[in-house]
């Protein structure tokens, strides 16, 4: 039911996933929140898809706190960022689907911007803040950095996600990718092992 409800949002160009406990899939399309032709799904199916598919190191967190965050391949649909949580003492999901392929500059249409973006993406120092509302393409914008420094510079890259959206192939640039959890405990440990990580240029 969920990976048929996953198939329909990716083919019609859905970005997110809404299931909320007792009522049909809803579907965001062009900014608009729409709701699936298809029946109810009770507490229980979503609970289910909860409990079979969140990683384990992971279950604790959703039984504890009533809230998770992790990654979910659908077979031949695609990778999903999912946040599920308790309302109302019921179950509901929230996902966003993860497009395999990284973008480019040109694929998020940012023309002119791009310059300036390739600019920040060779400083060899300094913090950069990509800031916005959720939907606003923060994650598209640094994929799409990572990408072009990938293809044009030999760099040593650690990033650190949670969860892992796009996944990078080595191209000039190495790539280490470590999703908290999974890999890591926490931010703080994570970017504290950075430093070693990491090599001068």
């Amino acid at each position: 039911m969920f990976n048929d409800l996953l198939k329909l949002a990716v083919d019609s160009g859905a970005s997110d996933i809404v299931v909320k406990s007792n009522k049909p899939g809803y579907v965001r399309l062009a900014g608009r929140l729409k709701p699936v032709d298809m029946d109810p799904i009770t507490c229980p199916e979503a609970q289910a898809f909860v409990d079979e598919n969140v990683p384990g190191v992971f279950k604790s967190k959703w039984n504890d706190d009533g809230q998770v965050d992790f990654a979910y391949a659908a077979d031949g649909v695609g990778r999903f960022r999912v946040n599920a949580f308790h309302q109302r003492g019921l179950v509901s999901i929230v996902m966003r689907h993860i497009k395999s392929r990284v973008p480019s500059f040109d694929d998020l249409g940012l023309g002119q911007t791009a310059e300036g973006l390739i600019k920040l993406s060779q400083a060899k120092d300094g913090i950069l803040l990509v800031c916005g509302a959720t939907g606003s393409g923060k994650s598209s914008t640094m994929a799409a950095m990572l990408n072009w420094i990938n293809l044009n510079m030999d760099k040593h890259i650690v990033t650190i996600e949670d969860p892992i959206e796009y996944t990078f192939q080595d191209e000039k640039s190495l790539f280490q990718q470590r999703e908290i959890g999974l890999d890591v405990p926490s931010f703080e440990l994570a970017i504290k092992s950075v430093l070693r990580q990491t090599i001068s240029s």
